[in-house]
Order: C-alpha cells, then sequence, then structure tokens
C-alpha cells in the first residue's frame, strides 16, 4: 500500500486536526497525519481516517510509516488545521497530497523528496517538505521552502518552519463568543456535491424525511409538559433534533436564552390582544398552525433546506434585495408534535379541524428552546449555501453518538432527498 489510513471511529476530530506534523524527541522520524472524511483517500465520505504521509528506511529501502511505527515514534505533534485555508482549501490540500502518494513505495520513493539547489535529500523531513509543496500548490500558496542556495539536508525543524510560514499567511479565525463550549469541525468535503438548496415556506417541502430520533427515547417514561392541555390531538410527539434558520449569530440567540416562542414576546402578546386572541390558546396547536404570531410553540424543521429558507429571509415579498446570510441551528426537542405535510385532518370528538397551510417538515413543542438546547451550528451564506466549519457542543457527541454523526453529515451538506 502506498500510504498508510488510520479509522477515526466514535468521535468528531477537530478542525484543528485536519492536519497535524507528528515526529519523536531525537526528530529521526517525522510524518503528516491528514485527517477527513475518507473522501480524501478517494471514498465516498461518511467515515472518518487519518492518511499517514511519511517515509521510514527499512531493509528494503523506503516505505511508507505504517500505524505501529507512528505509534512508537510520536512523541510530539503540531496542528495545523486551521492554519492551511478554509475548508474548502483544506480539502484540496489534503486530496492532492494523498492522490500523489499513492505511487509511493521504495522504487518511486526519489519522485517525493524535496529538491535541493543540486540534486535531492533522500530525507523523512524532506519527504515531508515535497508532500507539503504538492498541498500548496494545489490551493494556489506561494510558500517558499528556503531562499538562496540549499545544499544540506532538510530537518523537522525546516517543516515546522514551512507550516509555520504559511500559517502566518492565514488570517485567524473570528469565533462567536457564544460557541466556547463547541468544537470546531471541518465539513465532509464530499457534502458540497449534494447539499440541498433553500426552500421557501412557498414552495415548501414534501420529501419524505425521516427523524433524527435522540437515544432518549430509549428510557423515557412518555410524559411530557402540557400533556393536559394538549391532549386530544392526533399527533405523535416525538424527542428529536431539527434545524431552525436565523439571521441572528449565536452570542445574541444565547443573550436571548435561546429561542422564544412569539407569545412571550410584548409585541405579539398585545397585538393578539387587540385582535381578541385569548390568553389561553396560546397552547391550542391548531391555532398555532394557522397564524404562527399567536401561539405558544416554538418549531424546528426535519428538512435543513426549509431552514435556508428562514435564514436567508428567503421568505420575504421584497425579493432577493432582502437577502442575507444566516445560521443553521441544530436544537434539541423533548415532546415536539411531528407535524404531517400539508392538508386537513378531520375533526373527531377530540379536536376540531386541524388545517396545516404549509410543508414545512415542522416538529412543533409547546414553550421555548433553551439556548442549552442547541447541539450544532453552521453558517450559510445570503444564496444559501453552507460555509465554513461546523461548531458541534461536545456533550452532544459524548451524550448521543448516532445523532451527533448525523447533523454532523447533514450540516456538512448530504442531501436529504431528490429536490423538485
Amino acid at each position: 500500500m502506498p500510504f498508510h489510513t488510520i479509522p477515526v471511529i466514535g468521535e468528531l476530530p477537530a478542525s484543528s486536526r485536519r492536519v497535524e506534523l507528528c515526529y519523536n524527541h531525537a526528530k529521526t522520524v517525522v510524518w503528516l497525519q491528514l485527517t477527513n472524511t475518507d473522501y480524501i483517500t478517494g471514498g465516498l465520505g461518511q467515515r472518518f481516517v487519518t492518511a499517514l504521509i511519511g517515509g521510514v528506511t527499512s531493509p528494503a529501502g523506503w516505505s511508507a510509516i505504517n500505524p505501529a511505527t507512528a505509534d512508537r515514534y510520536r512523541d510530539v505533534t503540531l496542528s495545523f488545521g486551521d492554519k492551511i485555508g478554509n475548508s474548502t482549501d483544506l480539502c484540496q490540500f489534503q486530496r492532492a497530497i494523498c492522490v500523489d502518494w499513492k505511487g509511493f513505495s521504495s522504487s518511486t520513493a526519489g519522485r517525493y523528496a524535496k529538491g535541493l539547489t543540486f540534486g535531492r535529500d533522500m530525507s523523512g523531513p524532506s519527504f515531508v517538505m515535497k508532500a507539503l509543496k504538492t498541498g500548496f500548490d494545489a490551493i494556489g500558496a506561494t510558500v517558499s521552502a528556503y531562499n538562496g542556495v540549499r545544499a544540506r539536508g532538510f530537518t523537522v525543524d525546516d517543516a515546522v518552519a514551512y507550516l509555520q510560514k504559511r500559517a502566518q499567511a492565514v488570517p485567524p479565525a473570528i469565533v462567536d463568543p457564544a460557541l466556547t463550549e463547541f468544537i470546531q469541525v471541518g465539513p465532509d468535503p464530499a457534502g458540497v456535491f449534494t447539499e440541498d438548496r433553500p426552500m421557501s415556506t412557498k414552495e415548501g417541502d414534501r420529501r419524505n424525511i425521516g427523524i433524527v430520533y435522540s437515544n432518549k427515547n430509549l428510557t423515557h417514561n412518555g410524559q411530557f409538559t402540557y400533556m393536559a392541555e394538549t391532549a386530544g390531538l392526533p399527533l405523535k410527539r416525538v424527542i428529536a433534533y431539527g434545524f431552525r434558520g436565523d439571521s441572528r449569530p449565536p452570542s445574541v440567540i444565547r443573550s436571548a436564552g435561546g429561542f422564544n416562542s412569539n407569545y412571550t414576546r410584548p409585541d405579539h402578546i398585545a397585538q393578539a390582544q387587540t385582535m381578541g386572541k385569548p390568553d389561553n390558546r396560546a397552547l391550542d396547536l391548531p391555532t398555532f398552525l394557522g397564524n404562527q404570531h399567536f401561539g405558544g410553540y416554538i418549531s424546528v424543521c426535519k428538512s435543513y433546506a426549509v431552514t435556508k429558507g428562514f435564514a436567508t429571509n428567503m421568505n420575504s415579498t421584497t425579493g432577493a434585495a432582502s437577502r442575507h446570510a444566516g445560521w443553521i441551528y441544530a436544537c434539541f426537542v423533548e415532546g415536539g408534535f411531528d407535524i404531517p405535510p400539508r392538508g386537513v385532518i378531520p375533526a373527531s370528538n377530540t379536536h376540531p379541524d386541524i388545517i396545516i397551510p404549509y410543508d414545512e417538515q415542522e416538529i412543533s413543542m409547546p414553550g421555548l428552546l433553551d439556548w442549552r438546547d442547541t447541539v450544532a451550528c453552521r453558517q450559510v451564506d445570503m444564496r444559501g449555501a453552507f460555509e465554513g466549519n461546523i461548531f458541534i457542543k461536545e456533550e452532544f457527541m459524548l451524550q448521543d453518538p448516532d445523532a451527533c454523526m448525523q447533523i454532523y453529515f447533514l450540516l456538512s451538506g448530504i442531501s436529504q432527498g431528490l429536490q423538485p
């Protein structure tokens, strides 16, 4: 095998780990660790791997470093994943190196050594230097390995300096202060090819999209808040995760305490009272579905495409002029009602006709969503395309890993089905 990989299981590797330089104390063995989904090694994504890029001497000549050797010599690990470029640059950087190193062998090792002014330096640091140059060239980054004449071989310190030179050219990322409890994770690079476009409320989303259930379903006693007030509704209550689109950044959401239902806002309460809407109807779900400005419910969507429409103001009547960038938030919902597609649920002896005017893939929960219920988020540009890293609450991965991985790949852009 030209280079070896290590599967990454049971964790979401932080974006800083996407590029690591590793070496031993004696600085005689050095290699790169490139961590991402297996898209960078030619796979389809959906699983994480670490590619080991480096050469070590063996009786048969130079060979690619393997996991056992890496474990034995990994005394120092320096992380540069956030210092290469944006998530697109990073993927191109990693993929170019992996594609090139598919041809590494004892007979071809000379091609993977960094050139000197005269000849090549056949050494471990030289292989790393050449791999880095391959990656830098792929993203159009001009980073000089040395100045003037170079006659001596390369060292581990040269490789560190080479990476640090690139790091100095990358502006520091500005992270919203509300995201201190979240880890930054680079998106699955394959997501850009499958990402769903935004969908407006008017268009709706009639795809058959499954619910991302929480593992709390396994131990929940079935008792939810406001059960008496909502008794008789023919809708399933779920413990799950859904998406909300919002123009406000995380710090503003946190300052507000989270996402509040309209009936907790003084202006909406006053408007409802002016229109003769009694307070005791705030938890009337059919009324809320008919006019969401006058209800005590908060909603999330199973469809991230619909939430993109909300985040970018796509539903505005003023058209493209009012579009803006925004955020998609993944939130935990306990006891939300899974709302069916647009249509009418006929009246029964326990409820009136329930008119569902939109196909929003909605889960509606009585009450509010506390900021603590936000488990992940990612920005979208004004066109509704995901951009930047994904922010995931660390405890989410620890407490509900299966759901966390589903949310990660959805926020990476995995499609939820063929769009019309």
